[in-house]
């Protein structure tokens, strides 16, 4: 975690242009939303499946979750727009910061919603040595979770889209134009 934080902290130095943020920040979005479909489709095997397709799924993520690349990937993917939101939030002008705002409120439901439903779910799947059917039982929580997480997202992507196809999407004010006499 500290080596994340670490790794993310040169974003929130003054010198950072904003349009660099959003761009840090879409890519992120764009990572997990790809983290976010992968397992969405195994959370439907857990949902609709059988003992065997809960003990394939048991084992996808019980393996994704010990692989350590996949735990920094999703925290940096995290972490990120986090300290991005809050540097936008802070450097923006005030047409442009709206949409740091909607980027901020969709981390704020979309992480919460996931730190409460998913994560403890997935401490335990990691904890646990072998499979345990008891594991993925309400599974139908995880789904919808992902589901709200998987909108906060698109909400983001667009919020994302809009303020670098403005014109001063770095956020500073027009300069002032100098008319010739």
């Amino acid at each position: 975690t500290s080596i994340v934080h670490f790794i993310c902290l040169p974003l929130v130095r003054p010198q950072v242009p904003l349009r660099l943020h959003a761009g840090f920040y879409g890519v992120c979005v764009g990572i997990l939303m790809g983290f976010q479909t992968v397992d969405m489709c195994f959370d439907l095997v857990v949902v609709s499946g059988s003992a065997s397709a809960w003990k394939l799924a048991w084992e996808y993520y019980h393996t994704i979750l010990l692989a350590p690349v996949m735990n920094f990937g999703i925290l940096i993917s995290m972490v990120t727009p986090t300290v991005g939101v809050l540097a936008g939030i802070t450097k923006s002008s005030a047409p442009h910061r709206r949409y740091w705002y909607v980027m901020a409120i969709s981390n704020f439901v979309g992480f919460g919603c996931y730190w409460i439903f998913v994560i403890p779910r997935y401490v335990a799947i990691r904890a646990s040595t072998e499979y345990d059917p008891i594991l993925l039982e309400n599974w139908r929580s995880v789904l919808i979770c992902r589901v709200w997480m998987f909108f906060c997202l698109l909400v983001a992507a667009m919020a994302v889209i809009l303020l670098q196809l403005s014109r001063h999407g770095d956020g500073m004010p027009e300069e002032p134009k100098l008319h010739n006499q």
